[in-house]
């Protein structure tokens, strides 16, 4: 791409940022908390119990099928015990940027849904893998619902370029490319940048989090080049690479079989995965174990969105 057409994309893009509506800011307020801080819960239920909106958008995620219970929630504390606070913070971020993002009915329209959808279910897979591992491998000493989060959102950059770019990103999304070893480059060579500028410059035009903007912004970076960031950072931007090559290999899988587990394997093998799982000290029978559950809820998930 020259320079010219690479100035243009850019300035294309910053534009279309510059022109989305804020996030909501008791969102926002809910993605700054700090999870490991003790009032967190206390502060979040004061968020959401002074924005009615927001407070009925909780209860009404509590009692959907993606949170299945014996009876119906009513209060907001109910809603929010069902869900849990963690789990919200990023499921409402992810609510309000569908909306923004939703595309027409179209041609095109057609195409961006097809993809936003397959990156949603990729995006999923990632996250449940990342809370999971987070929560049965207590030596990460990441949280589980915070690495849930980070998880879900750290492509935004992809929800962007599907709403600004709709036809080269269907096309570029059938072509699958490895999320860690090809994607980028592919991005770069269709658009002139990859989507975590694009994530980092929606991250930075809506405030997010510093930890969250650094795992959105450079998750593709390697380790010696991210050096200044926080310990915490390095982990979460490891396990988040972790659940995306899982989500990869099991794109096209709907139970862990003898199969399944060779393919989850023999990637686990790769070298890059090895020295990352060595970071984590992650060993393969740990991923594995995990696997079969998550694919149950993936699939629980999925039919109740439709």
């Amino acid at each position: 791409m020259s320079t010219l057409t690479l100035r243009n994309g850019l300035n294309q893009l910053l534009s279309q940022l510059e022109a989305l509506p804020p996030l909501p800011s008791n969102t926002s307020r809910l993605l700054s908390l700090d999870h490991r801080d003790p009032a967190c819960w206390d502060e979040a239920t004061k968020i959401v119990s002074t924005d009615p909106a927001l407070a009925s958008e909780v209860v009404k995620m509590a009692n959907s099928a993606l949170y299945p219970g014996t009876d119906p929630v009513v209060t907001l504390d109910d809603a929010l015990m069902r869900v849990g606070i963690r789990e919200v913070c990023g499921a409402l971020a992810l609510s309000w940027m569908e909306r923004v993002f939703r595309p027409p009915s179209s041609v095109n329209g057609d195409a961006a849904r097809r993809t936003l959808v397959d990156i949603w279910v990729a995006n999923l897979l990632c996250a449940l893998v990342a809370r999971e591992l987070s929560r049965t491998h207590s030596a990460l000493d990441l949280m589980p619902q915070q690495a849930y989060t980070h998880a879900l959102l750290h492509h935004v950059g992809r929800l962007v370029m599907v709403a600004f770019f709709p036809k080269e990103m269907d096309q570029l999304t059938h072509e699958w490319p490895h999320p860690l070893l090809v994607l980028p480059g592919r991005e770069e060579e269709v658009f002139g940048f990859s989507h975590e500028l694009a994530g980092r410059m929606l991250a930075n035009h809506w405030e997010f989090p510093p930890a969250l903007t650094q795992v959105i912004a450079a998750h593709h970076l390697p380790p010696e080049r991210r050096l200044a960031f926080p310990a915490e950072v390095h982990r979460m931007i490891d396990l988040v690479n972790l659940g995306d090559c899982i989500a990869d290999t099991l794109r096209d899988v709907t139970e862990f079989d003898d199969e399944a587990e060779a393919r989850v394997r023999s990637e686990l093998d790769e070298s890059f995965l090895k020295e990352l799982r060595d970071r984590l000290a992650l060993d393969p029978d740990t991923v594995i174990a995990c696997l079969p559950e998550i694919l149950t809820e993936l699939a629980r998930l999925r039919s109740a969105v439709g």
